[in-house]
């Protein structure tokens, strides 16, 4: 998939255009494809989502610490009120599933 997505990417001007990650149009094109098998009664296929939160949440973590000090700077109290929220969030999630 990722060599597919990638070379679709540079030949679709649309998608180059509009700046749109390989990674999206392989997600799209995965769930077409499952949607046309399943649609057709081809084959069901049943993804494992109780890991789904974890990884959500660790993705769009390192997603942020692409920010530089200025934006974190201008978050103030909101931030460190948001960082307390989600560590709690974080507590109970790995409580859940360890203990």
């Amino acid at each position: 998939m990722l060599f597919i997505d990638a070379f679709l990417v540079k030949k679709i001007s649309f998608l180059n255009k509009f700046s749109i990650p390989s990674p999206v149009v392989g997600g799209l094109l995965f769930a077409l494809i499952i949607f046309a098998l399943h649609s057709t009664n081809v084959i069901t296929i049943r993804l494992y989502t109780s890991l789904q939160s974890l990884f959500m949440l660790v993705f769009f973590t390192t997603a942020s610490l692409g920010a530089n000090f200025k934006l974190i700077k201008m978050g103030g109290n909101l931030l460190i009120w948001h960082c307390l929220f989600f560590s709690s969030y974080l507590h109970m999630f790995f409580s859940s599933y360890f203990m």
